[in-house]
């Protein structure tokens, strides 16, 4: 019992640091009920993710190639789901809030908004230490969601503030649909390029559900670094959009100015 609760704990605290760090990083800082709300609705949004994932199970079940059948349920079992109900909160709830008015406003709903997945799934791997790749995933599960997050966030971000511009014309439609698009298809690049190896090293494709006609034989090794190459495209992504956010503001303004 003891040894549950402090692992569960350290799946929890890291999280609740990362989101107070985030907050208190924005010099304009947020009400905390808006961060906790963005949170929370993070956590209920996984009842619909996976209710999508159960949707998509049909696209991943006809794949009987081991390579295919691991991207294709990283991709419409777990990217698309996850990163389809992160976009939800960020741009049904958090951007009807109007809470996206400068760069950094992006970088910490965007964070906030992936937290809820980062708790519920490193709260799995803390009970659940059977899953081969537990210790992997746990140790990258918040720095992924997070980063991808935060491209997300910029992203929206981006695209409420492209839209105070586009009366005058300064903005285009096919630009704010540009960001929007970026805003959910680069998270599931990425998240279908971090997942997919760990799916094969899991070797869940023994599963009579899967027909698999074709292996490929990776080393383990290999798997694993194409998995930690991904989150630090994510990190580095996420940086660069940021950057990318605020010069675009910066070019905006000027234009009115």
């Amino acid at each position: 019992m003891d040894y549950l609760f402090i692992s569960v704990s350290s799946a929890i605290i890291p999280t609740w640091f990362l989101l107070w760090w985030f907050w208190r990083s924005d010099k304009f800082t947020q009400p905390p009920r808006l961060i906790w709300n963005t949170f929370f609705l993070s956590l209920a949004s996984i009842v619909p993710a996976y209710l999508l994932s159960q949707l998509l199970s049909p696209f991943v079940r006809t794949q009987t190639n081991e390579i295919d059948a691991a991207v294709f349920e990283a991709l419409f079992q777990v990217a698309i789901p996850e990163e389809f109900a992160k976009f939800c909160v960020l741009f049904f709830y958090c951007a009807r809030q109007n809470l996206f008015k400068n760069p950094m406003d992006g970088v910490v709903y965007g964070a906030t908004a992936s937290m809820g997945f980062a708790v519920f799934e490193n709260v799995v791997f803390a009970i659940d230490s059977n899953i081969p790749t537990a210790s992997m995933r746990a140790g990258t599960s918040i720095i992924g969601h997070c980063a991808l997050g935060i491209i997300m966030g910029s992203f929206i971000t981006l695209h409420e503030i492209s839209k105070r511009y586009y009366k005058e014309k300064i903005v285009s439609r096919g630009q704010l649909s540009y960001f929007l698009g970026m805003a959910i298809l680069v998270p599931i690049f990425i998240h279908t390029f971090y997942e997919a190896p760990l799916f094969l090293l899991e070797e869940r494709y023994n599963s009579p559900l899967f027909l698999i006609e074709k292996r490929l034989e990776l080393p383990p090794h290999v798997l694993s670094f194409i998995s930690i190459l991904a989150i630090f495209s994510a990190v580095l992504i996420a940086f660069k959009v940021v950057r990318f956010v605020f010069h675009k503001q910066k070019i905006l303004e000027s234009t009115t100015s």
